[in-house]
């Protein structure tokens, strides 16, 4: 098949998207990352002539509903901004994704003409999709929880370095909105320097440990070579819980320990098997605790890493996909290749 993703070059999702089109790549898909801000609808959708177009609500463009209707036997599957019970409500205190009224007219348009896009989908827990996304189902457009996952392929195996080595790490960016959570839970750790913390970003930290760009394949050297990985969430997740960032599955797939900030959903994916903190103070008490008792950090490990391998790869949620597109034969494809890759990876 040609599948054709496209994307707005938004940093954290174009990584999600691009582990997506690795699954499928490695089950011999034909795949095209489409980068909307380079290259027009028509030339995209006339050179490659895709057979299942991965897009977002908030990208639809006239010329791109018009390519989707010229095209009876696409089938398209998007990212859905909220519109959901509780849109209204978590908005005017959080900054989070929500629809406009362009947009959701556009999509239901374009699906009562069309039958397209088969579904929505949203990273979200799904205990948290009504209140959401709730508003799309209500008006009959189909929203599913395709939640972040681990890019097997790239955040696997990783190898200690002694470049790496410290007692804290994190990978990832300090900007306005993460900030009111990294302020109060990180940066205090970084103001003790008995840590021995180690930052790499693509945005500067206001801390001494932040040390700039990390080189592209060494992600998970880095973090393997930490004797804890921290793992943070934006200040909505605090509140309302249904939405997970992906760095836990990375981080538990590539065998790291992690101690993460509380959040509800994290917790009923994992259970025990996960350390969590419910407050700053909590945190820098079980980094300690275990920075003191190392050895008991190799059980949540493996039942981590065991947890994610199993049901949270980007592999599992292409087979969601597979799974609401109808395709039987690509889902016994994707069952039949991935122990033999994930074999082939030393997984």
């Amino acid at each position: 098949m040609k599948i054709l993703i496209s994307h707005d070059g938004s940093l954290a999702h174009y990584y999600t998207r691009l582990a997506k089109s690795r699954v499928f790549a490695s089950l011999g898909h034909d795949v095209v990352m489409w980068d909307i801000r380079q290259k027009s609808a028509f030339d995209t959708f006339d050179s490659f002539e895709p057979d299942i177009l991965n897009t977002q609500s908030y990208n639809l463009t006239p010329a791109i509903i018009e390519c989707i209707k010229q095209r009876p036997a696409l089938k398209v599957f998007c990212k859905t901004s909220d519109w959901g019970y509780k849109t209204e409500e978590i908005s005017s205190k959080y900054e989070i994704l929500t629809a406009k009224q362009e947009e959701i007219d556009l999509l239901l348009d374009l699906k009562r003409e069309t039958g397209q896009p088969e579904f929505g989908f949203v990273h979200h827990h799904i205990d948290g999709l009504n209140m959401t996304h709730g508003l799309w189902e209500k008006e009959g457009f189909h929203v599913i929880s395709l939640m972040n996952a681990a890019d097997v392929f790239s955040f696997t195996n990783g190898q200690q370095k002694e470049k790496y080595k410290c007692d804290l790490a994190f990978l990832g960016g300090w900007w306005k909105n993460k900030s009111k959570i990294l302020d109060k839970w990180f940066l205090p750790l970084c103001s003790n320097f008995n840590y021995n913390i180690k930052i790499f970003g693509n945005q500067n930290w206001p801390c001494p440990q932040y040390l700039g760009y990390l080189e592209a394949g060494e992600e998970k050297n880095f973090l393997s070579s930490a004797k804890i990985c921290l793992n943070f969430h934006e200040p909505h997740s605090h509140e309302y819980h249904y939405d997970i960032v992906e760095r836990p599955f990375k981080l538990t797939s590539n065998k790291c320990f992690m101690i993460s900030d509380y959040v509800g959903g994290l917790e009923k994916l994992y259970g025990n098997s996960i350390v969590l903190a419910k407050s700053p103070e909590e945190l820098k008490q079980k980094v300690d605790y275990f920075l003191e008792n190392p050895k008991e950090k190799q059980k949540y490990i493996e039942e981590a890493y065991n947890i994610t391998i199993k049901d949270h790869t980007y592999f599992n949620r292409m087979f969601q996909v597979l799974s609401e597109l109808g395709m039987d034969n690509e889902m016994d494809k994707l069952l039949e290749e991935k122990p033999k890759i994930f074999q082939k990876l030393g997984l």
